[in-house]
């Protein structure tokens, strides 16, 4: 996020800029951010930081990826993640479960299989990646962001210099966080609760784009209809192995 933020402020600042800019644009054009770390969910929110800036401005980055595919000569790293990238993005099949990393996926690319340049989308039909991530952006805002802060902060009673030091709320903590994740699970009506929760109104305005059945392994509302159940049931699983048997044993443990 601190990179793309930089980017823009650069790009903003051009907007003013003279004839003496000259060297500072040359510069800006021909080096690139250094040591920029994979997201990592629960490092720094940067998985949803990310999310955010990617969700906000998908269109720019699509063809921004064009463009460095156009530039860079075939094969060159950057061409090739300018390849991964639109392919993601063009993407409509089911997602795999294979255990292809990134770096594998990103150097399978090569001229025989990038032909694709352009959008394969039709006017009012939903990307399959862009879909998925506005749900993970959805769940992040009720159920995920709140907890992660209140972490991240200073013991209220012993103030600053004491982040990481809130095992003694944890119980109360796990309490929340699950009954978050409860809310959005618990069947009201026709739908799940994530269905009218304010946060999921941009994924589900992207429904509307997503095919009812598809024939050809596409991610149709087949895959969707059972995205929620198998997105919740990963936390919930994380939640009773790593918090909620810790806290049941240690309460076992004081009685």
């Amino acid at each position: 996020p601190q990179p793309w933020k930089e980017f823009l402020a650069h790009v903003d600042s051009f907007d003013t800029a003279d004839e003496e800019d000259l060297d500072k644009l040359t510069k800006f054009m021909t080096e690139s951010p250094r040591n920029i770390q994979d997201p990592v969910w629960t490092r720094w929110q940067t998985v949803i930081k990310t999310t955010v800036i990617f969700l906000d401005n998908y269109v720019s980055i699509y063809f921004l990826a064009v463009g460095m595919k156009s530039y860079f000569p075939s094969n060159s790293h950057p061409w090739k993640l300018a390849c991964a990238l639109i392919s993601l993005m063009n993407e409509k099949a089911i997602p795999s479960d294979n255990s292809t990393s990134v770096e594998s996926f990103i150097s399978s690319f090569n001229n025989a299989n990038t032909n694709e340049a352009t959008p394969s989308l039709k006017e009012g039909q939903s990307p399959t990646f862009h879909t998925m991530l506005l749900f993970h952006k959805a769940f992040c805002e009720y159920a995920f962001n709140d907890h992660f802060n209140f972490l991240l902060r200073n013991d209220p009673y012993f103030g600053a210099g004491t982040f990481g030091q809130l095992s003694r709320f944890m119980p109360e903590r796990c309490y929340l966080i699950y009954k978050r994740l409860d809310d959005l699970r618990e069947n009201i009506g026709e739908h799940d609760g994530w269905w009218y929760k304010k946060e999921f109104g941009p994924y589900k305005r992207a429904l509307d784009g997503i095919p009812k059945k598809s024939k050809n392994s596409c991610a149709d509302m087949e895959f969707f209809d059972k995205l929620p159940t198998l997105f919740f049931d990963q936390p919930n699983c994380e939640l009773d192995a790593h918090n909620l048997i810790i806290i049941r044993s240690l309460i076992n443990y004081k009685k």
